[in-house]
């Protein structure tokens, strides 16, 4: 049986970007910061270890910016 679930980046801060942006975008995010890297990781490694059960789920790694 297989198993279908979505990690869905916001914005991910990879250190070669515009730094004004992501400094305005870091004000905006209710977590007060922005994404790296590793919050993807922590998502995917989630799935990857979580219930056999979970399935067709959508996991945004947004910093709640997606639920304003």
């Amino acid at each position: 049986m297989w198993r279908v679930n979505c990690v869905a980046p916001g914005l991910i801060d990879l250190g070669d970007g515009d730094r004004e942006f992501f400094q305005r975008m870091e004000s905006v995010t209710p977590m007060r910061r922005n994404g790296a890297a590793v919050d993807v990781v922590d998502a995917v490694m989630f799935f990857a270890t979580a219930s056999q059960f979970i399935t067709g789920q959508v996991l945004l790694v947004d910093g709640g910016l997606g639920q304003r």
